[in-house]
């Protein structure tokens, strides 16, 4: 069995000492005793996610379960010619303020995250590749309650969150015992949080 992952630093183990070893991408597959492909990068928005899990499969590659952790809900693709595909986020607000103060709005960000959950998900659905989602972002509050016509297409309505301003009930991982306090990524014990949830809503695999 091949296992895909894609995500940002969440799913490519930022802040880990021990990345490649503790991070739950591996945790997963030695569970499953699979091969894997962890294809994530830092700061990726869910444009770029979507678009590098495209070009991986179009680059030849399968895999029999795709997991895909979605990430903040502002983040947005850009492109220019000489840096191609760029990120813009407000984590750079020097960069990009003015599109977050004139244009940005919750609003878009739903409709971005849930429209590239819906490209992917009918994607794995037409290959017949089994598939998990998981959110990352702490807007789950917006998300959960934000309507937005991408949101009503989706299949699996159940969502996945890691992280957010919801009760600790609703998230994956607990704040206080979880997460650094440095950038906010996962520490190894949140990375076995997050296997676990997978093996117990993925279930056994053959």
């Amino acid at each position: 069995m091949h296992i895909l992952f894609n995500g940002c630093s969440y799913t490519w183990g930022d802040e880990l000492e021990h990345r490649e070893q503790d991070r739950f991408s591996t945790l997963v597959s030695n569970y499953y005793k699979a091969s894997y492909n962890n294809i994530s990068d830092c700061g990726r928005s869910n444009d770029a996610i979507t678009r590098t899990t495209m070009e991986w499969f179009t680059a030849g590659n399968t895999c029999d379960l795709a997991i895909i952790q979605w990430t903040i809900i502002s983040r947005i693709e850009g492109y220019n010619p000489q840096e191609k595909y760029v990120c813009v986020t407000t984590q750079t607000p020097y960069k990009w303020r003015e599109y977050y103060t004139k244009y940005y709005h919750d609003q878009l960000g739903v409709d971005n995250l849930f429209k590239n959950y819906y490209l992917l998900e009918q994607y794995f659905i037409q290959q017949k590749i089994p598939y998990l989602f998981l959110l990352h972002d702490d807007w789950n509050k917006i998300i959960t309650t934000t309507d937005s016509i991408w949101k009503q297409l989706i299949i699996k309505k159940d969502l996945h969150f890691l992280r957010g301003n919801l009760s600790d009930n609703d998230c994956i991982l607990d704040l206080n015992n979880n997460i650094k306090p440095n950038k906010g990524h996962p520490n190894p014990l949140g990375h076995q949080k997050i296997s676990q949830h997978i093996i117990d809503t993925i279930g056994t695999l053959q």
